[in-house]
Formats: structure tokens, C-alpha cells, sequence
């Protein structure tokens, strides 16, 4: 007996529709412009080419349709567009953080690819620059001698980093470091640009992310239900 296929669009995951809500958010801020305004002129063709699609970035804003985006050198997407007119768009949505998040587990080469990508001090922190096309480029700083600094910091770049190290923890069957790292990003949260640009309360991103922090930080740290 064969298998049914299932219909519909596959389910978006929660971290996706967090990526996309709060890239309308940063646009909202940026255009001070009624999200009506905004559909007009940014909202792409149907696809029979009859006009605009209406309301769509209402399906944005909450996070149940994606727009389209044709990466870096795309300029007739919507993120290309978008970003056209209120540059810093486009490099939030395409941001690493939200590729490490979304993926179950890393490998030691992703890790690095991951660390080859990051601008500014965090690469030069994290890789041995004489050996970062060896097998042992990895520095000696982890999440301890690195993890006050990373909370500290207010940008997704810290937020990668330490998604990055949890990972590392897990590989190395580490639980210590794996518990530190997790702690670590609870903590990166209350200074995250969640609650610094989009004002979420630290409850609800406790809840968004449970699956990075687990159960076990998450009874340490309270009743974290909204």
C-alpha cells in the first residue's frame, strides 16, 4: 500500500518566522512606514503576473510567508529592494546567526567555515591563523576565557560565535563547556538585539530558543513561560 503524499508547504520552523518578523521590524523602524504603504511598493508580482499580491507584508510581519531574496548580488527581490533603499536590511536577514540556528547539529568543518566568515576580532580569537588551513587551526580560547566578552556584546556576531561553541562542546562530548555555552546564550539574550531593537522580553526569547538552552538552563533560571 503505497504512502500518501502530504500536501501543503513544509512547516516553518519557529526561528525562521523569528527572521523574518523581526527583519520587518527593523524596516518599520527604518521607513517609518505603515506596513500598507509598504506592500505597495515593495510587494512582488502574483504569479500570473496580475498586479501585486495585497496584505503580503502583513503575512511578513507575522512571519508566515518568507520574501523572497536572491542573496548579495540579487537587486530584484524584495530583500534586494528592501535594501536598496534602507541598507543594513538585507545583512540582517542574511545573517549567519540564522543559518547556525537552524541547523541540529554542526561539524568541525562547518564550525570553521562558520569562524572563516566572521569579520572583525571573534575569527582572529577563535582561529589560529598560521594553521587556519590545517587540521588543528582551532585556538585555545573557548567558552570560558571568551564567553563574559561575547555576553557582553550586543550583535548576532556574539549570538553565531556562541551557538558555534555550544556545538564544539557537543563534539568534544565536553558537558561542562556544553552546559556554559548555553548558559552563555541565555545570558547573551537580555543584551541581544531582540530586546535592544525589538523589545522582546527576556521570557519570550527564553521561550523562542528553548531548544538551544534545554530544559536543564531553563529550570535553572525559572519559570520562564509567558
Amino acid at each position: 500500500m503505497g504512502t500518501l503524499k502530504k500536501r501543503g508547504r513544509p512547516r516553518r520552523s519557529i526561528y525562521e518566522q523569528l527572521r523574518v518578523a523581526t527583519w520587518v521590524k527593523l524596516v518599520l523602524q527604518l521607513s517609518c512606514a505603515p506596513l500598507a504603504e509598504l506592500d505597495r511598493f515593495y510587494a512582488p508580482p502574483n504569479s500570473q503576473g496580475r498586479g501585486q499580491r495585497q496584505c503580503l507584508w502583513h503575512k511578513y510581519q507575522k512571519g508566515l510567508v518568507s520574501p523572497k531574496d536572491d542573496g548579495v548580488m540579487g537587486q530584484a527581490s524584495v530583500i534586494g529592494l528592501v535594501e536598496q533603499d534602507y541598507r543594513g536590511t538585507a545583512t540582517w536577514y542574511r545573517h549567519l546567526f540564522w543559518s547556525v540556528l537552524e541547523r541540529k547539529a554542526l561539524t568541525w568543518p562547518e564550525i570553521q567555515q562558520v569562524y572563516l566568515q566572521l569579520k572583525g576580532q571573534w575569527r582572529y580569537r577563535l582561529i589560529d591563523e598560521r594553521h587556519a588551513r590545517e587540521q588543528f587551526w582551532r585556538s585555545r580560547e573557548g567558552i570560558r576565557e571568551l564567553g563574559a566578552e561575547l555576553i557582553a556584546s550586543p550583535t548576532l556576531e556574539a549570538g553565531t560565535v556562541i551557538l558555534c561553541l555550544i556545538a564544539e562542546a557537543r563534539l568534544r562530548l565536553n558537558r561542562s563547556d556544553y552546559l556554559s555555552g548555553r548558559e552563555a546564550f541565555a545570558c547573551w539574550l537580555e543584551q541581544s538585539p531582540f530586546r535592544q531593537k525589538f523589545a522582546y522580553s527576556q521570557g519570550e526569547l527564553l521561550h523562542l530558543f528553548a531548544d538551544v538552552l534545554g530544559r536543564d538552563v531553563l529550570r535553572r533560571l525559572g519559570d520562564y513561560r509567558m
